[in-house]
């Protein structure tokens, strides 16, 4: 059961991220009624990271505020919890600030979207110290941009 939530969220993100977003609403509408998915399997915070996508996507406003408040532990981290360590995405404020958003929380969005490129730049700053620098085009990825 897990594995199979785990590639249904990965499919329907490549369905978006391939220009197919019906085909995503579907899959996601599939997967919707797992949330809030249990968090006390480690793999569960990286899966709830690529669900943001979706839910964005879909305008999902009660989803968001299940996602936010399970993934709102990990804002200052560069990822979350994933299948194997951890799941690197660049600082989880900018999820969390794209879930305020979807979820009706302008103010609180715009507080946290508007601190995640220094968190992110921060974070540069504390991989280059260790040998392992962190982009921020990487962090961000192929992230879809909702517009408006």
């Amino acid at each position: 059961m897990r594995r199979t939530i785990r590639c249904c969220c990965r499919c329907a993100r490549a369905l978006l991220l391939a220009g197919r977003p019906d085909e995503a609403r579907d899959v996601y509408s599939r997967l919707r009624p797992l949330l809030p998915i249990p968090t006390s399997n480690p793999p569960w915070p990286a899966v709830l990271l690529n669900l943001v996508d979706l839910i964005e996507l879909t305008g999902d406003a009660e989803a968001a505020r299940l996602v936010y408040d399970q993934l709102a532990p990990f804002r200052q981290y560069p990822g979350a919890l994933g299948t194997s360590t951890a799941y690197f995405c660049g600082t989880v404020s900018r999820d969390l600030g794209r879930l305020a958003r979807t979820a009706g929380r302008p103010a609180r969005a715009a507080e946290l979207l508007l601190k995640a490129p220094a968190r992110d730049r921060a974070l540069d700053r504390t991989c280059r110290t260790v040998g392992a620098p962190l982009s921020r085009a990487a962090a961000e990825g192929a992230r879809p941009r909702r517009r408006g």
